[in-house]
């Protein structure tokens, strides 16, 4: 799976109107995959 759709199912696994921030991610992601892995989703 691309890390990409990791990040998606880990934000979609929370309920509707959950806001996050990256740090969030840093519970299971590297600071270095959240931050450009975001900044992917965010220009796509």
């Amino acid at each position: 799976m691309k890390l990409y759709e990791e990040v998606l199912y880990f934000i979609a696994g929370h309920r509707r109107g959950w806001a996050f921030s990256s740090s969030d991610l840093m519970k299971k992601f590297t600071r270095q995959e959240a931050d450009s892995t975001l900044s992917d989703l965010v220009e796509s």
